[in-house]
């Protein structure tokens, strides 16, 4: 703000545009900002789907396991690619 500025003064019209737009640039930002019950409710969704990863992961592991044990039949290696997302015609 120069000199000029501070001579001329603002205008109540001034003022209040100034205010207003302070006022939608505050509300724009609080439109954004996540509420304690948004967090939870996406916690909550999250651990679900970790679940259910961490209980394939389990699954795969354990029949990865079977494999080094055990050969495999064809059908058992069929649902295991089918399983970890092989097309079947890769098998």
């Amino acid at each position: 703000m120069n000199q000029t500025d501070l001579k001329t003064g603002a205008t109540k019209g001034d003022i209040e545009e100034a205010i207003a737009q302070i006022t939608n640039a505050a509300v724009k930002a609080l439109e954004n900002v996540a509420t304690k019950e948004d967090i939870k409710q996406l916690e909550n969704k999250l651990e679900g789907k970790i679940d259910k990863i961490d209980a394939k992961t389990t699954d795969i592991l354990r029949r990865v396991i079977d494999l080094e044990h055990d050969t495999p039949t064809q059908q058992e290696m069929h649902e295991l690619k089918k399983f970890v997302g092989f097309s079947s015609k890769t098998s």
